[in-house]
């Protein structure tokens, strides 16, 4: 189940999330570094996940690693792409509302 929206507080803590992967120029004419990306987009997702979802198929325990363990055997290896998507659309529908 996902929640309906994200706080202020949760968006911005979201966005710090990637800030932290991000490294600007010290001095000028040096390019922007990003360390990192894929950890952080991956430490990014959980953080979504955890802010957006309250359940996953009804409890509440280690969402975002049930949502990893997916099976294709049983029919849930496509859950993490479709929440992360939905839970995605929580934090564009305030940053765009603008």
């Amino acid at each position: 189940m996902l929640k309906a929206y994200l706080t202020a507080g949760e968006r911005r803590q979201l966005r710090n999330t990637f800030a932290e992967a991000i490294r600007l120029p010290m001095t000028r004419g040096e390019d922007v570094r990003v360390e990192n990306l894929g950890e952080a987009m991956n430490h990014g997702e959980d953080v979504l996940i955890r802010m957006a979802v309250t359940s996953y198929d009804g409890n509440a325990d280690q969402i975002v690693e049930r949502l990893l363990d997916g099976n294709p055997k049983d029919g849930t290896d496509g859950d993490y792409e479709f929440i992360v998507e939905e839970a995605g659309k929580l934090n564009s529908v305030f940053t765009q509302a603008k």
